[in-house]
């Protein structure tokens, strides 16, 4: 399981709430507000295991675009955010999640595509280009976000490389995941104010680490299969 699975047990009472995320302290009456990876529109009702924190407080999930959560975290109009590294730490404190392996999005008809895995090399992608690779595509190609750049990976207009987790909720005709044998892994992260002294956020940080080692991630590469 990925980060939106890790998401959807940290929503409290049902669906991610909609409405506008307001910078406010948490309290029992006023949800958590939790800016998340963009990795889905909605979340399936489930009872969170969050809930067993005895300082859990409730969870609203907003899912906002990889640029805007630290910005939203230091403004106070998000309580905590799931996010992936690197981001800048100025103002915020995090715990890691989980360690995730990364996949190659290649067009159907790629040359690699046929292939078990690959290496970075064929694909022309440095190590130290891989955490800022997708947002850079997305930039280079003139694209607002991931959706269209995963459409344009379909038109075999170009590739990228996402975490497993990500790659997993944008499953489209036209596209094939191949695990990347060589890629650093992807570094999945729960960050707040550091300013934030909340028993409750506090609560919400232990719950994550539990949601996810009950979800089988861990702050270990999972072999890649």
């Amino acid at each position: 399981m990925g980060a939106h699975a890790l998401l959807g047990v940290l929503v409290r009472g049902g669906e991610a709430q909609t409405q506008p995320l307001t910078g406010r302290p948490v309290t029992a009456r006023s949800p958590a507000a939790v800016a998340a990876v963009p990795t889905g529109a909605c979340w399936r009702t489930c009872s969170p295991l969050a809930a067993t924190e005895p300082d859990a407080e409730p969870v609203a999930v907003r899912l906002r675009g990889w640029r805007e959560h630290t910005r939203l975290l230091r403004t106070g109009e998000a309580d905590a955010a799931l996010m992936f590294a690197p981001y800048d730490p100025d103002g915020i404190d995090a715990d890691i999640v989980a360690l995730e392996p990364r996949v190659a999005a290649l067009p159907a008809d790629h040359a690699l595509t046929p292939a078990s895995r690959v290496l970075l090399a064929g694909l022309g992608i440095a190590p130290e280009e891989v955490d800022g690779r997708a947002e850079h595509d997305i930039d280079k190609h003139g694209v607002h976000d991931l959706a269209q750049l995963v459409a344009l990976i379909s038109l075999g207009t170009t590739t990228t490389v996402l975490s497993k987790s990500v790659a997993a909720r944008y499953l489209r005709p036209g596209v094939t995941y191949v695990p990347v044998e060589d890629c650093p892994p992807a570094t999945l992260v729960i960050a707040w104010p550091e300013r934030s002294r909340s028993r409750g956020m506090a609560a919400l940080v232990r719950a994550a680490a539990a949601v996810a080692q009950s979800r089988g991630m861990s702050t270990a590469v999972e072999a890649t299969r």
